[in-house]
């Protein structure tokens, strides 16, 4: 091995090392960067386990604000924990369930606020680190032909006795295998890059970046556009059947108030009037009534001591001043004599009574 080594142009031997180098420098590298990766994101997992987990009735409650000031405090301590703590607490707003208290909530799906981007690419440079293998081939590459180029310089056409002869073509060939070398190693370590970036990094990168997105998840529930629209929708049920609720209430007391208040005062009022219009007319009706009637009877007796002389007076003098009614619904009848004058008074002094007239 250290023969053939040696047999090896100083070009190659040199390429070879620094492809050696590169290739050791871009894999140390590589598996630091995903280490330091993988560990922020346990250890962010871990703070993020430090939550209590929510069982699936409480989720709908959100997370508590006591909770979220937890996680704040204990975020601040890290500079890439609070970086992502940040990106969540931008997404988080709060959001009053109906029948709950208010609770926390995510507005948007974690992996779009903790993108891959913003975790595993910011300590993993994953694109730098797949170009690795193009930069080492192409180093290969390079050698050969820079050691090429150098074995051409050697050669040389001379011209002896008309004939063309070449100088140094032996060389060449004979160490043009040789040349090959460092493109061969640029392959292989190439190969051996790649098998380790996507087999080990990327793949203990995803592992990682999986586990911490499906804590987060756990413990920050996430508030859906259609859950949001099912609320409103049982709210508005809930406040129609109090509105209904209400109305059938406001109607079932306002029959209540009128059967009970309104009513009897309207009848009793209504029968108050009634009765003293009915009183009035039936008043007036038996007052006529019963003149009548008493006018007729003293009439009779008049005539029937008097004659038919006061017959005609009787009626005149209880026209002007009617019986009157007491409470007991008795007529106060005036005397004959306050309205008509004895026939014995009505004569003038000289003149002769009814009495000395009459044969």
């Amino acid at each position: 091995m250290l023969e053939f080594v040696a047999a090896l142009p100083l070009v190659i031997q040199i390429a070879c090392g620094v492809l050696v180098v590169m290739f050791a420098s871009f894999m140390v590298n590589m598996l630091r960067e995903c280490s330091a990766t993988i560990r922020q994101c346990e250890e962010f997992r871990a703070l993020l386990a430090e939550l209590p987990p929510q069982a699936s009735a409480d989720r709908g409650a959100g997370m508590p604000l006591a909770a979220l000031e937890q996680m704040r405090s204990r975020a601040a301590g890290w500079k890439t924990a609070k970086e992502w703590w940040g990106a969540l607490e931008s997404a988080l707003e709060p959001y009053a369930p109906p029948a709950r208290p208010e609770g926390w909530f995510l507005t948007r799906p974690i992996s779009e606020v903790l993108q891959p981007s913003n975790v595993v690419e910011r300590g993993y440079h994953a694109s730098f680190h797949q170009a690795v293998p193009s930069l080492l081939t192409g180093f290969g590459l390079m050698a050969t032909f820079i050691a090429i180029l150098v074995a051409l310089q050697g050669v040389t056409v001379e011209v002896r006795a008309g004939a063309e002869m070449v100088q140094g073509i032996g060389t060449l060939i004979n160490g043009l295998a040789a040349k090959f070398v460092s493109s061969i190693l640029a392959l292989a370590l190439s190969l051996l890059f790649i098998l380790t970036e996507k087999k080990w990094c990327e793949r203990r990168l995803d592992v990682a970046y999986s586990r911490l997105i499906s804590q987060a998840e756990t413990v920050l529930p996430m508030l859906h556009p259609t859950r949001v629209l099912l609320d409103l929708q049982r709210e508005s049920a809930r406040r129609n059947a109090l509105l209904e609720g209400f109305y059938a209430n406001l109607v079932e007391r306002s029959v209540a108030a009128v059967k009970t208040e309104l009513a009897p005062s309207f009848a009793e009022g209504v029968a108050r009037q009634v009765s003293n219009r009915m009183s009035t007319d039936i008043t007036e009706s038996v007052a006529e009534s019963v003149a009548e009637r008493v006018a007729q009877r003293v009439g009779s007796e008049l005539r029937a001591q008097n004659g038919h002389a006061a017959e005609a007076a009787v009626p005149v003098a209880w026209a002007a001043e009617p019986p009157v009614f007491t409470d007991s619904m008795e007529p106060v009848i005036p005397g004959p004599g306050a309205e008509l004058e004895q026939p014995g008074d009505a004569v003038a002094p000289g003149e002769p009574t009814a009495e000395e007239q009459v044969p």
